[in-house]
């Protein structure tokens, strides 16, 4: 007898046990973050925003959220036909994995977003004109305050959107002298990728030992250590998402378990743009709350820059 393996039902894919109880749509509640805050608060060169619900008076308990997060300019649900959220999760962790679950396995559940719980307030997973059209401009105005009480800053917009997330300018990786090396150790083979990385490394005159994978069951290593620091590879070239950057800030997230130093070869990421690369590297930042990756390197198409985290 043939057994037929269809997956676990949808309402475990969805995580409907990790929901609290509402009427309604989620963006109707009275707690939904769009209806519930009375007071933003940031510093210039802050990496966060605060947010003071309206039922705190004192505002000494307010909501931390990276500057990052928050979609200003480019709504990532603009365009798209929009299904309010009618579940809230107990936590973004949850929500965030209960929409990519779905996602993974084409489960079409005609949400663009999910909600969540966060101290007393119902956020979306994503932060945009769409989903928080009160708050956005008033976010964007606090953006336009920070900026201008920094007129005198040269590069102000560049800086302060580095320093929102505690991360220094990017630097241009200048031409190398070809005269590195590459260790390749004892059982490791390169891949196509890593080899052409390895390569340019070797061709910036830089020492590159490629490290063997761990024998320890569960315990990854780093791919590389390049002068002396691990560094990990992230050759990316299938993202799908419409919201790329923060999908390829995501990929940049799972190295940070592996190596400090993150290189990410995105020249065969359709529609990846420095614009698009500038704001994932903010993201990954703004998202790695222990610091973990202090620096982070994107070689793309027709530009190849790298950022350290500020110390």
């Amino acid at each position: 007898m043939l057994d037929l393996d269809y997956g676990p039902p949808t309402k475990d894919v969805l995580r409907f046990d990790q929901t609290v109880p509402i009427k309604g749509l989620a963006s109707q509640q009275s707690n939904y973050v769009d209806r519930a805050i009375r007071r933003i608060e940031s510093a210039p060169l802050g990496p966060d925003i605060t947010l003071i619900p309206r039922t705190n008076t004192t505002g000494q308990n307010g909501i931390s959220i990276p500057k990052a997060t928050f979609f200003m300019d480019q709504d990532p649900l603009s365009g798209s036909v929009i299904e309010h959220a009618k579940v809230v999760y107990r936590s973004e962790a949850v929500a965030q994995e209960a929409m990519a679950d779905a996602n993974a396995m084409s489960i079409n559940i005609g949400l663009n977003y999910a909600c969540y719980l966060r101290d007393g307030i119902i956020f979306p997973t994503i932060l945009s004109e769409t989903t928080i059209p009160n708050l956005m401009p008033y976010i964007r105005q606090k953006r336009d305050q920070d900026l201008a009480d920094l007129k005198a800053t040269a590069d102000l917009a560049e800086a302060l959107a580095w320093w929102y997330v505690g991360a220094r300018f990017p630097i241009k990786v200048s031409p190398g002298t070809g005269t590195g090396r590459l260790i390749v150790a004892s059982g490791r083979t390169l891949s196509t990728e890593e080899m052409v990385i390895a390569q340019m490394l070797v061709n910036e005159g830089r020492t590159v030992r490629a490290l063997a994978a761990s024998s320890r069951q569960g315990v990854r290593t780093a791919d590389f250590i390049v002068d002396g620091v691990r560094t990990e590879l992230k050759s990316i070239s299938n993202l799908t998402s419409r919201d790329i950057s923060g999908a390829l800030g995501r990929r940049i997230l799972e190295g940070a378990g592996q190596a400090p130093h993150v290189i990410a070869d995105v020249r065969q990421q359709a529609g990846m743009t420095w614009d698009l690369a500038q704001r994932a590297i903010r993201r990954a930042f703004g998202a790695d709350t222990a610091r973990r990756i202090q620096q982070i390197r994107i070689i793309g198409r027709n530009f190849d820059t790298t950022v350290p985290r500020l110390p």
